[in-house]
């Protein structure tokens, strides 16, 4: 899945829900001049822990890498902060009862629907940025990426497909500020790892 010799290059590690938050969070890097990054597509918000506990372990090998950003959806949560304090106590939990010589601070606000939280292991210490998607002035429990390209796009389409689409082309078009306007959450994360 990895390889350690692109790893040992990599400043950060972006860890995505799923193939259209890394194809977002990637032309975000690209339009900010980003660089150093590995994005990577956890297949699901069930396997981040697991993805991040793997990537703390390999920060000994690769000790240039110094932050995992989680870009996740605030879907199912009351607010940002409860989805950041579940990634870190189902990481915390994994450290336990590996027997784990680990720990992660409590997160704490980094900025617009971002947290961050200190993870140190064997010695080695990783900022963990969490950047939650999802428009959560709404009462729907479905709050993703897509409310952040509808924001961009200037309305929403029935099709996410569509929306998809239309929202990667507009990153590209768009300057800068208009892009972070939409998602201030994944350029804040991407600013603090470069």
């Amino acid at each position: 899945m990895l390889d350690l010799l692109r790893l040992r290059q990599i400043a950060a590690v972006v860890v995505c829900e799923g193939e259209k938050d890394k194809a977002v969070a990637s032309e975000i890097a690209a339009k900010l001049g980003a660089s150093s990054l590995l994005f990577l597509p956890a297949g699901g918000i069930d396997t981040i822990p697991d993805i991040i506990e793997m990537l703390v372990v390999l920060t000994r090998v690769a000790r240039k890498v110094k932050s995992i950003i989680v870009v996740v959806d605030g879907e199912d949560v009351d607010s940002p902060l409860e989805r950041a304090r579940r990634i870190r106590d189902s990481l915390a939990s994994r450290f336990v009862s590996r027997g784990m010589n680990a720990e992660a601070d409590e997160p704490q606000p980094a900025g617009a629907q971002l947290y961050k939280a200190r993870v140190r292991y064997e010695g080695q210490e990783v900022n963990l940025l969490v950047a939650v998607s999802g428009d959560f002035s709404k009462s729907s429990p479905r709050r993703a990426i897509e409310d952040h390209c509808a924001k961009l796009l200037g309305s929403a389409y029935p099709d996410k497909d569509e929306l998809h689409r239309l929202c990667l082309e507009a990153i590209r078009r768009e300057d800068m500020e208009t892009v972070c306007n939409a998602f201030p959450h994944i350029c804040a994360a991407l600013r603090a790892v470069n």
